[in-house]
Protein backbone atom coordinates (compact mmCIF):
# COMPACT_ATOMS: atom_id res chain seq x y z
CA UNK A 1 0.00 0.00 0.00
CA UNK A 2 1.14 3.51 -0.75
CA UNK A 3 0.64 4.63 2.86
CA UNK A 4 3.06 1.92 3.96
CA UNK A 5 5.55 2.73 1.20
CA UNK A 6 5.55 6.41 2.13
CA UNK A 7 5.98 5.37 5.78
CA UNK A 8 2.79 7.18 6.80
CA UNK A 9 1.82 4.05 8.73
CA UNK A 10 3.72 0.92 9.74
CA UNK A 11 1.03 -1.32 8.28
CA UNK A 12 -2.64 -1.05 7.31
CA UNK A 13 -5.19 -3.62 6.21
CA UNK A 14 -7.81 -3.34 3.50
CA UNK A 15 -10.47 -3.75 6.19
CA UNK A 16 -9.08 -0.78 8.14
CA UNK A 17 -9.20 1.35 5.00
CA UNK A 18 -12.78 0.20 4.33
CA UNK A 19 -13.84 1.21 7.86
CA UNK A 20 -12.13 4.61 7.60
CA UNK A 21 -13.85 5.33 4.28
CA UNK A 22 -17.20 4.15 5.61
CA UNK A 23 -16.93 6.38 8.70
CA UNK A 24 -16.10 9.34 6.45
CA UNK A 25 -19.13 8.51 4.24
CA UNK A 26 -16.84 8.05 1.25
CA UNK A 27 -18.25 5.68 -1.35
CA UNK A 28 -16.93 4.31 -4.58
CA UNK A 29 -18.69 2.79 -7.58
CA UNK A 30 -18.90 -0.98 -7.71
CA UNK A 31 -17.82 -2.71 -10.89
CA UNK A 32 -20.68 -4.00 -12.99
CA UNK A 33 -20.37 -7.15 -15.01
CA UNK A 34 -21.01 -7.34 -18.71
CA UNK A 35 -24.20 -9.25 -17.94
CA UNK A 36 -25.97 -6.16 -16.63
CA UNK A 37 -27.72 -3.68 -18.88
CA UNK A 38 -29.58 -0.39 -18.54
CA UNK A 39 -31.80 -1.43 -21.45
CA UNK A 40 -35.38 -1.88 -20.12
CA UNK A 41 -35.96 -4.55 -22.81
CA UNK A 42 -32.76 -6.43 -21.96
CA UNK A 43 -34.49 -9.53 -20.51
CA UNK A 44 -36.78 -9.90 -23.54
CA UNK A 45 -33.94 -9.40 -26.00
CA UNK A 46 -31.75 -11.84 -24.09
CA UNK A 47 -34.45 -14.52 -24.28
CA UNK A 48 -34.99 -13.88 -27.99
CA UNK A 49 -31.28 -14.34 -28.57
CA UNK A 50 -31.16 -17.69 -26.73
CA UNK A 51 -34.23 -18.94 -28.60
CA UNK A 52 -32.61 -18.19 -31.96
CA UNK A 53 -29.68 -20.53 -31.32
CA UNK A 54 -30.06 -23.89 -33.01
CA UNK A 55 -28.47 -27.06 -31.73
CA UNK A 56 -26.29 -28.81 -34.27
CA UNK A 57 -26.05 -32.55 -33.93
CA UNK A 58 -23.15 -34.64 -35.15
CA UNK A 59 -23.88 -36.46 -38.39
CA UNK A 60 -23.08 -40.15 -38.55
CA UNK A 61 -21.70 -41.95 -35.61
Amino acid sequence: MVAEQKKLVKSISVETIRVILEEANITYPHTKTWKESNDPDFAAKKNESSNSITNHQKKGG
